[in-house]
């Protein structure tokens, strides 16, 4: 009877540690998320990005935290513009081979691959260069729609592209300001309904900004 009573309280013990571990995961996860989207300055996007890899090398076979990890390796390398960011551009494509292999959520993956791309126009800024990338790009966010037409951060990218390109190349405010619009809507839908604490997030403030930069 006390050897029944003893593996009773070591399988709730487990299974209570488990729910911590994956509690204090995605409390990682959503803290660093949060002090990203605030980032004013390149040093704190370098801190953010020192804490991912910290959350990524202890958690390897999360997509979540390999996703956010190679998110702060880009972001971080567009917000220098590119100088010296070579090497975090290339592990950056690595991590997000990891993450396939991981089973990742396709659209996301699909729109870092974008967002990849865009970090590769900062470090060869020559016209075939952006012309290819951009094309590389626009190739990776249509997948993720097609994967999931509910990603906000899809149509985002998209209304960023449109927003900058010239218009020669089909870029406008107007064609910008449709899709910022799109991911509004689909960010307010997934504010609601997303359980996950630990699920990409980014992009809704950035996305707020740029529908009143297009209305102005």
């Amino acid at each position: 009877m006390q050897f029944k009573r003893l593996i009773i309280i070591i399988v709730g013990l487990l299974f209570f540690s488990n729910i911590c571990v994956a509690d204090g995961f995605d409390i990682s996860i959503k803290e660093t998320m949060d002090l990203m989207n605030q980032a004013k300055k390149s040093y704190q996007i370098k801190d953010c990005l020192t804490r991912f890899e910290k959350i990524a090398a202890a958690n390897p076979n999360r997509w979540e935290a390999q996703y956010h990890h190679a998110y702060a390796l880009l972001t971080y390398a567009i917000w220098e513009e590119g100088r010296n960011q070579t090497e975090n551009i290339n592990t950056a494509e690595k991590i997000i081979q990891k993450i396939i292999a991981l089973k990742g959520e396709m659209s996301e993956i699909y729109v870092l691959q974008a967002y990849l791309y865009q970090a590769k126009i900062f470090l060869n800024k020559s016209i075939p260069n952006v012309i290819s990338c951009g094309s590389k790009t626009n190739k990776f966010l249509e997948k993720a729609i097609e994967t999931n037409p509910n990603n906000p951060r899809a149509y985002y990218q998209q209304g960023m592209m449109l927003y900058y390109a010239p218009a020669i190349f089909g870029g406008s405010k107007k064609k910008a300001l449709v899709k910022f619009t799109i991911a509004k809507n689909k960010y307010e839908w997934e504010l609601k309904n997303q359980k996950n604490q630990a699920f990409p997030n980014w992009g809704r403030d950035e996305n707020l900004k740029m529908i009143k930069k297009c209305n102005s």
